[in-house]
């Protein structure tokens, strides 16, 4: 049950770091293209994870009713670590996001200067990878589901 409450807690974060992704596009009038990317990611990721998320609760309701084998165990493992390895990343995206909207020290406002530009230019490339991550996530949790529904 642990999944559940976890895909739960995933979704939250995905939310969460898109919501403050569009206050910065408000904020950041030339913001990268790659940032935009991240968001329209972060927007798919959330969507999957709501959509997924009744499918991993009927999952467990079904294991609970007919105590399934050690292999359907194995798979339910693998799904637990996919979710938790999904957070781990979108805890990292939203990390990042909130360095980018952090306020100036002297202002108190949103630093929308060469500050931030630094920021995304010294994380292109983890940008990149997070983004290629939740994909892959993505994809094996969804192979899993459907392993599992077979």
């Amino acid at each position: 049950m642990e999944v559940v409450g976890a895909a739960v807690g995933i979704s939250d974060v995905a939310l969460r770091a898109s919501s403050k992704l569009w206050t910065l596009f408000a904020a950041w009038k030339d913001a990268p293209a790659d940032l935009h990317r991240l968001r329209e990611e972060l927007s798919r990721t959330h969507r999957f994870l709501g959509e997924t998320q009744e499918g991993i609760e009927a999952l467990y309701s079904v294991q609970r009713g007919f105590q399934r084998m050690t292999e359907s165990h194995a798979s339910t493992s693998e799904l637990e670590l996919l979710v938790n390895d999904s957070m781990v990343i979108l805890e990292r995206i939203d990390q990042f996001i909130d360095s980018l909207v952090k306020p100036s020290a002297m202002t108190g406002l949103p630093d929308i200067g060469k500050r931030r530009k630094m920021v995304w230019m010294a994380s292109t490339k983890k940008v990149a990878k997070w983004r290629s991550e939740l994909r892959t996530i993505t994809s094996d949790v969804c192979r899993l589901l459907i392993v599992q529904n077979m």
